[in-house]
């Protein structure tokens, strides 16, 4: 960092510290202001951090030039962290403990392991399918799920919370084909990525294959439908793990006509095979407490279901025709509020849902916002990001 940037981050902090209103005092001393709001408030920016790597990630950071705030995170070696927050001048202190745990380049901080088991969950409907709709978009490639929702109601239940994308090096894709010549292309999975390869019927394409920059061949391969024109592949790293990939979805070519009624475009798609590589940021959801799932119907009967796995993201109900869907209603069992309820379309039959939980741990202070926090692991420093600004945890 330049001197002109840091006395620029000096004067700002020391200007925000001399004229802190009353008020704001006040609702410091109260534990009623929120950590990040105060983060950026008095940090635009923070950067240039003590090098390190995330093979190493313990130790104890801290927050440079952050006056008024006095905040250090220590990151223990058998995956807990505590953090400790303090306001100058006004005698307030605060701390938060919990694991913290690696997705990709993500540090993610977590309600210690007694709190870990959500027993407060939101749910919020997303979208619905109907039958018709599932049968144009699934019966060519995913007859596991066009089955299922051609014979059941299906509830598909999706956590909400995503991981930030790691920095993850130049990849070669690898195309194999029936006839002729592997085929090999540089890509840098930053983002989505989109691929063209000229179709010819008398040489189909076969496999995929993806190595590093590095190697000189493929070093996984995986087999591609004789029939498929669209292929969507994703790409996940958890932890220190090796980058994995695997097929989320196959389109042949009627399929992908039926989409269009664009000239260009199905000529488009009558010569070509699309590949669309996107990374998978999906993080793996926290165990939770049961949740009571309640079917209702137009005839007013109600069916009950308990969910109670994180990992299971359906549930299924059979659809007989008889009876018509006409709300969902989720309630954690123990709990005795309301049943929170969704209306269905009397079309629906694949039914996708979001959920998170929502943690009483710890109660509200200065250093909440520890809990539930994720910071992306940088060369040079864990960085929270917010909007446009972000701040840098550096080693201590």
């Amino acid at each position: 960092m330049s001197n002109i940037s840091r006395c620029s981050i000096r004067r700002l902090a020391n200007h925000s510290c001399a004229t802190l209103p009353s008020n704001m005092t006040k609702g410091i001393r109260g534990h009623y202001i929120n950590l990040k709001i105060l983060f950026f408030a008095i940090f635009a920016l923070l950067s240039s951090c003590t090098a390190f790597n995330s093979q190493g990630l313990e130790g104890v950071y801290y927050l440079q030039d952050s006056h008024p705030l006095a905040v250090q995170l220590l990151l223990r070696k058998d995956g807990t962290f505590i953090a400790e927050v303090a306001v100058a001048g006004v005698g307030v202190k605060d701390s938060a403990e919990g694991v913290w745990d690696v997705e990709g380049n993500t540090l993610i901080l977590k309600d210690p392991p007694s709190a870990q088991a959500a027993s407060k969950l939101v749910f919020e409907a997303r979208y619905e399918r109907t039958h018709a709709e599932l049968e144009k978009i699934l019966q060519y490639n995913n007859k596991g799920d066009y089955d299922l929702a051609r014979k059941n109601y299906v509830l598909d239940l999706k956590y909400a919370r995503y991981s930030q994308q790691p920095d993850i090096q130049p990849l070669y894709v690898y195309f194999q084909f029936s006839e002729g010549p592997i085929k090999k292309q540089l890509f840098s999975p930053k983002s989505t990525t989109d691929i063209l390869l000229p179709y010819d019927s008398k040489k189909t394409l076969e496999k995929i294959g993806f190595s590093s920059a590095s190697s000189l061949e493929a070093t996984q391969w995986i087999d591609i439908l004789p029939t498929s024109r669209m292929v969507l592949v994703s790409l996940t790293k958890k932890n220190k793990e090796a980058i994995s990939f695997k097929i989320t979805d196959e389109t042949d070519l009627a399929e992908a006509q039926s989409y269009t009624n664009d000239e260009e475009i199905l000529k488009f798609r009558q010569n070509n095979y699309e590949i669309t590589l996107y990374y998978d940021n999906t993080i793996t959801p926290p165990p939770i407490k049961p949740v009571d799932i309640f079917w209702q119907f137009q005839d007013g009967s109600v069916q009950q279901q308990i969910w109670v796995d994180s990992n299971q993201s359906r549930l299924a109900f059979p659809y007989t025709g008889m009876l018509t869907l006409k709300k969902i209603g989720m309630r954690m069992r123990e709990e005795t509020s309301d049943i929170q309820w969704f209306d269905i379309t009397s079309s629906g039959r694949m039914l996708y849902f979001s959920w998170k939980e929502i943690s009483d741990y710890p109660p509200e202070g200065l250093a909440t916002s520890f809990h539930d926090m994720q910071l992306t692991i940088e060369p040079e420093c864990l960085k929270l990001s917010e909007d446009d600004s972000h701040v840098c945890f550096r080693r201590k």
